[in-house]
């Protein structure tokens, strides 16, 4: 998922890598792989020179026997629906645009069966209703959880109509934007 946003990215300069020196972003080969062979993306992002443009990325790749290597580039957390609980995918760095030296962490997790994977824009938790009260994230955690016996094209329709029908009545502000993956074993 790849999101542009005309709002500046947030810096925090306390955070562990360098901020004026021009290097390449560091990536490894497996999400290099999975980038399609294009680790510069925030160097591209850089160099377009349109302020404050910046991009969030999360890049994932699910092998078949359920190895799930992930990480995030400043966006909106993803959620991991499992059996035993739901955790955030956290793991990264920065946004991608706004430093020209970048280097992401990655997380390998094994999913078990019906393991599910939601990525989401942040125009999901920030829809608002009539009175300007957010969707949230406690709203999209339960319906999530509401949803985890079910398909994960239920668990995507199910998600819209419940951001849908709190906002009804308004217009959205920003893209409503959900992708679902969840791991059948082979």
């Amino acid at each position: 998922m790849l999101a542009l946003s005309s709002r500046p990215p947030i810096i925090d300069r306390k955070a562990p890598f360098m901020w004026l020196e021009p290097f390449p972003v560091i990536v490894s080969e497996e999400l290099r792989a999975a980038l399609g062979g294009h680790p510069l993306v925030a160097e591209i992002l850089v160099r377009r020179g349109l302020e404050p443009r910046f991009a969030t990325l999360v890049v994932g790749r699910l092998s078949p026997d359920g190895k799930f290597v992930y990480s995030n580039a400043g966006h909106v957390p993803p959620l991991l629906l499992a059996r035993d609980g739901i955790r955030r995918l956290t793991v990264g760095g920065p946004v991608l645009g706004a430093l020209t030296e970048s280097s992401f962490e990655e997380e390998s997790l094994l999913l078990k069966p019906q393991d599910t994977v939601i990525l989401f824009s942040d125009g999901v938790t920030e829809a608002l209703d009539s009175t300007g009260t957010e969707f949230g994230d406690e709203r999209l955690i339960s319906c999530a959880s509401e949803l985890l016996t079910h398909s994960a094209s239920e668990v995507l329709q199910g998600i819209l109509s419940a951001v849908q029908d709190f906002s009804r009545g308004t217009t959205p502000a920003d893209d409503i934007t959900v992708a679902v993956t969840r791991f059948r074993a082979s």
